[in-house]
């Protein structure tokens, strides 16, 4: 049976924590590791800090024990471990069933990068990793640990979590997009948004006299082709910024996107800008929290490839 665990538990919790977590030595960085692997009064600050246990119980004694932990607007597994004779015998799944069923709020799950098992356990029970640039922001809002264990762990959210923040994500995009539809400077070069996501963005635009810049031959301006692509790189970039903070108020992203400014660009321009109907790409090659790297490119109605470019941008 599952019941939650009392003071009295506070020894048997203590010893299969650090008999399970045997399976970390030699795995985990040696400078992470400790025998015991979690001495008494960590486990008691724990307790503390409001990890609550639960335990599986069989012929009454404890096989595994498992924590939960509010934290706000989402709750914690902490801790989950599981008697090295018993393991493999479903005790870790029921227990976490039981606690998600404690719950309606997001779950998160932290664990360590080298711990395979571990992640593959949580993966198999419906849990996804979330990128590095999530992993570091959450670990640093909902968990008290060193800054060398952020970087060498990992977290796992369940669906819910997921939801929630796909949900925050479009919000922003939507916000991202209402602006660069609106901007002065894009309204006069004719630009509309084609696409945005997360870590891609596009423009499309029409030929029109304004932007000719060989009246010739009937080409875009090399000046139009470097501003379009300079503008969906930094577009590109603005999206690239949401894991980094998407809690932002509308307000504030608007004031974020009014700090975002072209650090360098290089433009290679392949072939003339001849066409009717164009649309210009964006992808992140690389973002921090201070500077994105974006690679554009230009292409026109029949998918001809006009100029391509590379932009940095300071966003944070």
């Amino acid at each position: 049976m599952i019941r939650k665990c009392t003071e009295s538990d506070f020894e048997t919790i203590f010893e299969i924590i650090n008999d399970a977590a045997m399976a970390y030595k030699g795995i985990i960085p040696d400078d992470r590791w400790h025998e015991p692997y979690m001495p008494k009064v960590e486990v008691r600050q724990q307790i503390e800090d409001g990890v609550i246990f639960w335990g599986f119980q069989q012929d009454r004694k404890l096989l595994g024990v498992m924590g939960i932990q509010g934290k706000g607007d989402v709750v914690l597994i902490r801790h989950a471990y599981v008697r090295p004779k018993f393991r493999k015998q479903g005790i870790g799944e029921k227990l976490l069933r039981y606690l998600e069923g404690t719950t309606e709020k997001p779950i998160l799950i932290g664990t360590w990068k080298a711990a395979s098992w571990a992640i593959s356990f949580y993966e198999k029970n419906g849990y996804v990793r979330v990128s590095e640039a999530e992993t570091d922001r959450l670990l640093r809002k909902y968990w008290n640990i060193p800054e060398r264990q952020i970087e060498t762990s990992v977290v796992l959210a369940n669906q819910t979590f997921l939801r929630q923040s796909e949900n925050e994500i479009n919000s922003f995009l939507d916000i991202v997009r209402n602006v660069y539809d609106n901007l002065p400077f894009n309204r006069l070069l004719g630009l509309t948004v084609a696409f945005l996501e997360r870590d891609r963005a596009g423009f499309r635009f029409e030929m029109k006299n304004e932007l000719i810049g060989n009246t010739v031959h009937g080409i875009l301006h090399g000046g139009v082709i470097s501003a379009v692509l300079d503008t969906t790189g930094g577009m590109t970039a603005t999206a690239s910024a949401i894991e980094k903070s998407p809690e932002l108020s509308t307000d504030e992203i608007v004031r974020r996107i009014a700090r975002i400014g072209t650090i360098d660009m290089r433009v290679d321009y392949l072939r003339p800008g001849r066409g009717i109907q164009f649309q210009s790409t964006g992808t992140v090659m690389r973002t921090g929290n201070k500077v994105a790297v974006t690679r554009m490119e230009l292409k026109n109605q029949e998918d001809v490839l006009i100029a391509v470019g590379t932009g940095t941008y300071i966003v944070g």
